[in-house]
């Protein structure tokens, strides 16, 4: 659009101005949605890892460690 001069510049500018907003926008929000996701698996990889060390941990040990 800016090549073909069909159009006012004040106007392509105006247009990219909403266009490059749009895509801050988009590009924000799905950050924030990965950030989200993010949390909420180490949330589960740290339930899992203690649930697990639990498991394995040998019941007898409380005593050798007295």
């Amino acid at each position: 659009m800016e090549k073909v001069q069909l159009f006012h510049r004040d106007m392509i500018r105006s247009v990219r101005d909403e266009v490059e907003s749009a895509r801050v926008d988009a590009d924000e929000e799905f950050s924030d949605n990965l950030d989200e996701i993010v949390e909420g698996a180490a949330a589960w990889a740290h339930k899992f890892q203690h649930e697990y060390n639990q498991k394995i941990e040998d019941p007898d040990g409380i005593y050798f460690e007295i």
